[in-house]
């Protein structure tokens, strides 16, 4: 936190890039770490406030981050996804997709693109039937990747996801798709 502080006056300008993305990752390494816990009552719906500032600050270094499409290090495309796909708070994930779907960059194994479409396929196949008042997507309707193939000569990527059945816990119905890249 001091370093972060630092990091917004005049004399720590140099550091601000820096401290940024180390309070996202330090952010995004809480929401992941917590979204292992045992139930979903220990974690969903509790991380709304860290979730937005991942949001924001990822915003925060797209705008200072130049234009290359591919990086070593991992810089904001992980972060944006534990918030786009292990929370499922809708108004976040749409912005997280707006972000990572139109983009063409790859940092260390994670394809922005790819997982901001992944993100979308989920989000559709969830949301469907919710209507404007819920914030979060409720939990008998969360849905699981249990099944991704990437085809790399036929730049493809195959899904299967299980989604439960809203208002009968513990059904589930499968639901896949392709998507070209």
């Amino acid at each position: 936190e001091p370093l972060y502080r630092k990091a917004r006056s005049a004399q720590g300008e140099k550091l601000f890039e820096s401290a940024t993305m180390l309070r996202m990752h330090y952010l995004g390494s809480v929401a992941w770490v917590a979204a292992g816990s045992p139930s979903l009552g220990m974690y969903y719906r509790r991380y709304t406030k860290e979730l937005m500032e991942i949001l924001a600050l990822g915003k925060v270094l797209l705008d200072l981050t130049d234009t290359q499409t591919f990086s070593l290090d991992m810089r904001f495309v992980l972060p944006l996804a534990v918030v786009g796909l292990n929370y499922r708070h809708r108004a976040l994930r749409q912005e997280c997709i707006k972000i990572l779907a139109p983009m063409y960059r790859r940092e260390a194994i994670w394809d922005a693109s790819m997982m901001g479409r992944i993100m979308q396929f989920q989000a559709e196949i969830e949301e469907e039937g919710l209507g404007d008042e819920e914030e979060y997507v409720p939990e008998d309707g969360m849905s699981t990747i249990v099944h991704l193939k990437v085809d790399e000569e036929l730049r493809t990527v195959f899904i299967t996801c299980s989604v439960g059945i809203r208002g009968h816990p513990g059904e589930s119905v499968l639901k896949e798709t392709e998507l070209v890249w």
